[in-house]
């Protein structure tokens, strides 16, 4: 029987699958970007929204397999507080929660 190993190195799990890292910086101040692996090009869907659910930003991009970046300014968020940013792709999602500083 085989099975898959993953090894955990610098927040990334060393697989073939979707992975979105944590946000740098992290608090926000000015400006942050959230890295993404994909296993092959297509596209992703970045959501950014608060506990309610309000989505304050929203970006979808063509990528290509390997490392992509998205890049989020200040600007788009209105308020200091914590957010959640959601990152979909190929019928998958991963959320991660990110805070914002004045």
């Amino acid at each position: 029987q085989e099975e898959q190993v993953s090894l955990i190195y610098n927040q990334w799990t060393k697989s073939p699958d979707f992975n979105v890292m944590q946000n740098e910086p992290n608090p926000m101040v000015n400006e942050s970007t959230i890295d993404v692996f994909i296993p092959s090009q297509g596209e992703a869907k970045l959501s950014i929204y608060d506990a309610t659910g309000k989505v304050y930003y929203q970006e979808a991009k063509l990528m290509q397999k390997g490392i992509n970046r998205f890049t989020v300014s200040r600007n788009v968020l209105s308020v200091s507080g914590v957010y959640y940013y959601q990152v979909d792709y190929a019928n998958q999602t991963i959320t991660k929660k990110m805070v914002v500083q004045n």
